[in-house]
């Protein structure tokens, strides 16, 4: 016999078809109840897995969470065992996007899956069901929920549940309940300083979306009906992983863009992303420049050349012209196309702003940086790429501000280490250099990088700065010698040391290996005790930066 609780009552699920939506007293009063529920379960290491409507029983005393059947699970199963389990089950609407990746539950899919309940009691609906547990699946990673059935009051706290990427949704139960109970006494909200949006003073709660939703919000209305064929599904997996940006999610994001094309050759969007996961490789996942940027470039130009009237693909190519081939000038027309073919591609826009932002030209972009940041405000790379600009307009207390708040709420974004490193070197704060070195060097896994800061940790920890300035430029130089460290952050080591010959013999090195850093040199705030020397400026005119009155412009490349 096997002996279990008598729960006399209906399912959620049921009343909610009986009687339709509920009122917004009514859902926050069973929310205050399932939050508890849910946060005395994780509090005893249970995550549910397989919260619905259907597994929370109306009864007399108050809604009951029931139905524990998968919170168990066999550590042996795969994540993808699990996701197929709740496929067969039929629940794969109340599934959080990183489950529906293979992902095993945790607390916060608990939460969403919280969430679509709450949404689904008070608007009478259903939020992500589709037809099929494919289509299902697809809207969980790429459709914004419709908040205009939601009460005013609920609509933060869903938004919040709902998030795409768990870091960002509520962190317990208990901050759900203790939300409800604010909305159920008529408080506002307490805004999370740990959201990316709220850190740079956005002031309504958005939707943080995957890549994949992305590209989605700019497919015409007519089009994003339909069901988007074998490659640009496949193109839309590339996105999601190439927007991750980490060593690992990038390489995947190749594999999907080469599926991509596979499937068909001609699909432009593809060789876009190709191209921008090569841009991105070399900085992310130490790629050598000599084999990311031709491949980069060979694949923009192929998009350009299957659409010329894509946005995208001249984007892509402009940022390779720029970076790769030292084409400044090739570069910004291209830059200037991609936005004038799609004014509100929030890429084009950033690219541009950090191209400008290389050359000097900064109050341009902080335009094209601001409305980059208007199009997609929620994008962590054009966030951190901001507080850059902040540091080199000599704003470095809100740059550092902006780029710790980014760096607490993503702590595997490797952008924000590296340029908090970049402040603290230029502004003499030696432990907070190494900290971010370290941060950064651990997140790229780039052995190179982690040997650096090893020896710099260990000349700080015997001589101090001097001991740490030694230590640094002697593996650098070591590394840089053997062809697997740039030249260019040599440079930046000598020049802080006041070794000013050296600094310019190692940009000099730079620019024959053509490594991408040396087109930011005149931003650069660490080589500004060189603005003087006539090799600093011949170095500027083989670039095709024009200097003349102090007001930096691109020229034609020479």
């Amino acid at each position: 016999y096997l002996a279990m609780e008598y729960l006399e009552g209906e399912t959620l699920q049921k009343r909610i078809q009986r009687t339709g939506r509920l009122s917004e007293e009514e859902t926050v009063e069973y929310g205050l109840a399932i939050s508890a529920a849910l946060e005395a379960a994780h509090q005893a290491g249970v995550t549910h897995r397989d919260l619905k409507p259907d597994n929370v029983m109306l009864t007399r005393d108050g809604p009951k969470v029931f139905d524990f059947g998968l919170a168990h699970l066999d550590e042996r199963d795969s994540p993808q065992r699990t996701t197929l389990d709740h496929a067969l089950a039929g629940t794969v609407a109340y599934l959080a996007p990183e489950q529906i990746e293979g992902a095993p539950g945790t607390p916060q899919s608990d939460i969403f899956a919280l969430g679509v309940l709450l949404y689904e009691a008070v608007s009478g609906g259903t939020l992500f069901q589709r037809a099929n547990p494919i289509t299902t699946a697809r809207a969980i990673l790429n459709e914004r929920p419709d908040y205009r059935s939601v009460p005013a009051a609920l609509r933060p706290l869903l938004r919040r549940c709902l998030e795409k990427r768990s870091g960002r949704r509520y962190q317990s139960a208990g901050q759900v309940h203790a939300d409800l109970e604010r909305i159920k006494s008529g408080l506002p909200l307490v805004q999370d300083r740990a959201a990316i949006r709220t850190l740079v003073g956005v002031g309504a709660a958005l939707l943080i979306l995957a890549a994949v939703s992305w590209l989605y919000a700019r497919v015409p209305a007519s089009r994003s009906k339909a069901a988007p064929s074998p490659a640009a599904e496949l193109y839309l997996k590339g996105r999601y992983y190439w927007d991750k940006r980490t060593p690992e999610d990038l390489h995947k994001a190749v594999g999907y863009f080469t599926q991509s094309i596979s499937a068909n050759p001609r699909y432009a969007k593809a060789y876009v992303g190709l191209a921008d996961s090569y841009g991105l490789l070399r900085e992310f996942a130490a790629m050598p420049n000599s084999e990311a940027w031709p491949l980069a470039l060979a694949a923009a130009r192929k998009a350009v050349e299957l659409d010329d009237t894509s946005a995208e693909a001249h984007a892509s190519l402009a940022f390779d012209l720029f970076y790769g081939s030292f084409d400044l000038k090739g570069g910004e027309r291209e830059f200037k196309r991609a936005v004038k073919l799609n004014p509100n591609y929030a890429e084009a826009h950033h690219w541009y702003a950090t191209a400008l932002m290389s050359v000097g030209r900064l109050s341009e972009a902080s335009d094209e940086m601001e409305r980059a940041r208007e199009l997609d405000p929620s994008s962590r790379s054009i966030m951190a790429d901001q507080g850059l600009m902040l540091f080199y307009r000599g704003l470095d207390k809100k740059a550092v501000e902006l780029l710790r708040q980014i760096e607490t709420a993503e702590p595997a974004f490797l952008s924000p280490h590296r340029y908090l490193a970049d402040i603290y070197f230029v502004s003499d704060d030696c432990q907070s250099y190494l900290s971010e070195s370290r941060k950064a060097a651990e997140s790229s896994k780039n052995p190179v990088e982690l040997a650096i800061v090893a020896e710099a940790e260990k000349g700080f920890a015997v001589g101090g700065e001097q001991g740490m300035f030694e230590s640094l430029l002697r593996i650098q130089e070591t590394s840089a010698g053997q062809g697997r460290y740039p030249a260019f952050l040599v440079a930046k080591t000598c020049a802080r040391m006041g070794r000013r010959k050296d600094a310019l013999d190692y940009l000099a090195t730079s620019y024959k290996r053509r490594e991408e850093y040396v087109v930011a040199l005149p931003a650069d705030p660490a080589f500004s005790s060189l603005h003087a020397e006539p090799a600093y400026q011949n170095l500027l005119t083989q670039l095709g930066i024009d200097t003349h009155n102090r007001q930096i412009a691109l020229t034609p490349a020479n």
